[in-house]
C-alpha cells in the first residue's frame, strides 16, 4: 500500500495535517491501438488514473512496477516529501 501512496502523491508517509485535498481516482478506457497503457498518476492533483477492464490484479500491480513508472517516482519522492513533511 505505501508503493501505492508514493505512486499516487509522491508521498513515503501521510502528512501530520493530511493532504491539502481529496485523493482521486479516475478510470480510462485503453484505446483500440493501444496494447497496454500504464497507471498514471498526477502527485500535485492527488489524481490516480487506472485502466478498466483489467481483469487480473496481478497485471495491474506489474503495471505500477514497470521500470519507467517506479523510477520516476522514487527519483521525484524525497524532493516532494522534504515540501510535505
Amino acid at each position: 500500500m505505501a508503493d501505492i501512496l508514493v505512486f499516487w502523491t509522491g508521498a513515503s508517509a501521510l502528512p501530520p495535517c493530511g493532504f491539502s485535498d481529496m485523493l482521486h481516482i479516475q478510470f480510462y478506457d485503453r484505446p483500440e491501438n493501444e496494447a497496454r497503457r500504464l497507471p498514471s498518476a498526477s502527485t500535485c492533483a492527488l489524481i490516480l488514473w487506472l485502466p478498466r477492464n483489467v481483469d487480473d490484479p496481478d497485471v495491474l500491480w506489474q503495471r505500477f512496477l514497470t521500470p519507467s513508472v517506479s523510477q520516476l517516482v522514487l527519483a521525484n519522492c524525497k524532493q516532494i516529501n522534504d515540501v510535505l513533511l
